[in-house]
């Protein structure tokens, strides 16, 4: 059944702690299934434009290091945070990665370019 909605939003300023507005894209996805994972919800924003890269993992599934053509360089101790939480709900960093993450009916979910050991870290 088509009954989930999603929303993805992305803030591609590196460590900009606000996870509110303005976004640099935000897409509401309306047409996946209901044990949809996270990719397939960004496989399907793809037709409004959102675009992602991924390395693939046997063990650890996708690694997104790519977000509407802005590269986190790992060189750099970058790396696309994503965060997750229903409105209302103070979003939290994801607790699977996102070939594993199954997102809520109506969830927003927001990739946030950041820094690790920028002394913002909630893990």
């Amino acid at each position: 059944a088509l009954c989930k909605q999603c929303i993805l939003l992305v803030v591609a300023e590196l460590n900009r702690d606000n996870t509110g507005p303005p976004y640099s894209f935000l897409a509401t996805v309306t047409d996946v299934r209901e044990d949809a994972t996270l990719i397939d919800v960004m496989d399907s924003a793809e037709s409004q434009g959102f675009t992602y890269e991924a390395s693939w993992h046997s063990r650890w599934g996708a690694f997104i290091y790519t977000v509407n053509g802005v590269y986190a360089d790992s060189g750099k101790r970058q790396f696309w945070n994503i965060m997750v939480g229903l409105p209302g709900e103070v979003m939290k960093s994801s607790p699977l990665g996102a070939s594993s993450y199954k997102p809520r009916d109506g969830e927003r979910v927001l990739f946030r370019l950041k820094t690790w050991g920028d002394g913002n870290d909630h893990y």
